[in-house]
């Protein structure tokens, strides 16, 4: 055989494996597409942004809902190409995850087998496929994670030190360290130690003046944002994160909460867990080794700092994007050591052994991505197993708002998506006036349907700011139900405290000025401003103390607004019907058939 035979040989081989992987890849993504209920909330503000109302969910006030700065600034100009919600979504998706794959190659070297190996750990994970599409901001942090390791390993060739780094690594290392907080503010866990450590080593490169002005540039825009959001909004960071960081939950609470959070995921997704808690054999290496290791440790200890998700798995698929990549990108260096500790041991065949072990599991476990359904309708909550009430959210929306249910709506010119939450969006828009207020049990799809000068709220408190700020009476992670005191809906719509206490009415008055008042730099306003964000006016709010009674079934707490009243009575009335699996989303959907959800819900309509 010539060389040019081989070659070509070789060649035909790699494009065949970037083929077939490739290929299943995207298969399974569209596979596992679905829209969750926090993209539509994001959706309705870049609905507001683009209709010249600012930022904001309600028309009332400004707010920031997003979780992900960098998530609703990607979706504003995607939003001018098409209305289609999922194509919308689905061009972000597709475009990070063809991110990943060309990252993971990058890293495997362009040697398709070690590519194909990666791609295959990605098929290990249940959690990563989850959320690889889902509707919010995890695609991009898997292709940054990725980006970030790639940057790292050039940097740190093998994890070992080397000096002086190339300086197009370095900067496109800071820029990316600079642009970690736009993803996720918590994605600093992950990114922030290797920013320390690439400080501290290049010092004497640097001189200590280098490194603080290089350290300031790359704090400089989340310094930026936080002092526009401090000024627009009235606060540092995204509303989400004064609704669901646990402020009222004592500290046993938040690590029984975890336990249950690393408990969902053992059970669904051991190979996520297996690959991050390996990760801290990276201790054993270098410095650059340790600093991803440390990486990974806060990521898994922020868990228990929030007391997990009602998303089970959510948190871990970003770590487990990173650890693949490092996988992935140090398998060369790796194999080298091995051959030299180990002459003439058979390498090859440990690596055709653990090419089967991998696709053996990937093929033997039950919740695998292959194994997976197209219209997936497992189990979404067992309170028995996990009383914490976390979720196959997957499970929850896939069936509404999957590639088949927007595939239906495209062949038969029907509105998608078309399950009974989305409906009462629809009737909302058509028969109420637009100043009345709400409340709901599901924000997303409800609010994006309606009509933009409709102000909203739900149970959990998460589009206004006050309702945010009251005790909580619920413990779900991620979910928690706010009280309600009475005066709380006159107050809103009037804009006017009409509460009992005096107290609530004065925070109620400073807060309404920090969240809509005019100018933005008035002396008044940016006063009231630094005292909230102080806390002096923390003492005018009820004490704030959770529920620490079991979770329970969520519809128990979802009593109120219009899904919840009409809920409990079908509930009561014990009433079954057909139903078709768009409506699955719903626990109303085990007793309405679709041809009788619309003059239900408008039989409850205010």
């Amino acid at each position: 055989m010539t060389l040019s035979s081989m070659a070509w040989e070789k060649a035909w081989s790699t494009r065949l494996l970037l083929t077939l992987g490739t290929a299943l890849y995207l298969v399974t993504l569209l596979k596992f597409a679905w829209l969750s209920d926090d993209y539509f909330i994001a959706l309705r503000q870049v609905e507001q942004f683009l209709a010249g109302n600012g930022i904001r969910f309600n028309l009332y006030e400004r707010m920031f809902l997003s979780t992900s700065v960098s998530y609703f600034f990607i979706l504003l100009p995607l939003r001018l190409f098409t209305s289609d919600p999922f194509v919308l979504h689905g061009l972000f998706a597709l475009t990070c995850n063809a991110m990943l794959l060309w990252l993971l190659w990058l890293l495997a070297r362009r040697d398709a087998r070690v590519w194909l190996f990666g791609v295959g750990l990605l098929f290990a994970s249940k959690a990563h496929f989850d959320f690889s599409w889902f509707g919010q901001e995890n695609p991009l942090g898997h292709a940054l994670a990725a980006a970030l390791v790639l940057v790292w390993l050039r940097l740190y060739p093998g994890l070992r030190p080397r000096d002086p780094p190339i300086r197009r690594d370095w900067y496109c290392f800071v820029a990316l360290i600079a642009f970690a907080p736009f993803y996720r503010h918590d994605f600093v866990l992950l990114a922030w130690p290797l920013a320390a450590w690439a400080l501290w080593d290049n010092r004497a490169r640097l001189g200590w003046s280098g490194v603080f002005s290089t350290g300031a540039l790359m704090l400089a825009p989340l310094l930026i944002w936080t002092a526009f959001s401090l000024v627009y909004f009235g606060f540092p960071l995204p509303a989400s994160a004064y609704n669901k960081l646990p402020d009222s939950h004592p500290m046993l609470y938040r690590l029984a909460s975890a336990l249950d959070y690393y408990r969902f995921s053992l059970h669904k997704d051991p190979a996520t867990m297996t690959m991050l808690i390996g990760s801290q054999l990276l201790w054993l290496g270098k410095p650059p080794a340790k600093a991803i290791a440390f990486g990974v440790v806060l990521v898994l200890a922020y868990v228990f700092f929030t007391g997990g998700d009602y998303m089970g798995g959510r948190f871990f698929t970003v770590a487990y994007a990173a650890i693949v990549a490092v996988v992935i990108g140090m398998s060369f260096h790796w194999r080298e050591r091995f051959v030299e500790r180990f002459k003439g041991h058979p390498l090859k065949r440990l690596q055709s052994g653990l090419l089967l072990a991998l696709v053996t599991w990937i093929i033997a476990w039950p919740h695998s991505p292959l194994r997976s359904p197209v219209i997936y309708l497992e189990t979404v909550l067992d309170f028995e197993s996990f009383p914490m009430g976390i979720a196959d959210e997957r499970a929850a929306w896939q069936p509404a708002t999957g590639v088949v249910s927007w595939w239906s709506s495209i062949r038969n010119g029907t509105t998608y998506p078309d399950d009974v939450t989305a409906r009462l969006g629809a009737l909302l828009a058509s028969e109420l006036p637009a100043e009345h207020t709400f409340h709901i049990c599901s924000l997303g799809s409800t609010a994006w349907r309606a009509r933009l000068e409709q102000n909203f709220l739900d149970i959990w408190g998460l589009a206004d700011s006050f309702m945010t700020r009251l005790p909580a009476v619920s413990r779900r992670p991620g979910h928690l139900v706010r009280a309600r005191p009475p005066g709380l809906e006159e107050s809103l719509a009037s804009g006017a405290p009409a509460f009992a206490d005096a107290g609530l009415n004065e925070y109620f008055e400073v807060l309404r000025s920090v969240t809509a008042g005019e100018p933005l730099l008035g002396m008044t306003r940016m006063g009231h401003v630094i005292g909230m964000n102080l806390g002096l006016y923390d003492h005018l709010l009820p004490r704030k103390v959770a529920s620490h009674e079991p979770a329970g079934e969520l519809p128990s707490v979802a009593d109120d607004g219009i899904l919840g009243r009409l809920f409990a009575d079908v509930s009561r009335s014990r009433i079954t019907a057909p139903r078709s699996p768009a409506h699955h989303a719903h626990p109303l959907c085990r007793f309405i058939s679709d041809d009788r959800i619309d003059a239900a819900l408008r039989a409850y309509l205010p």
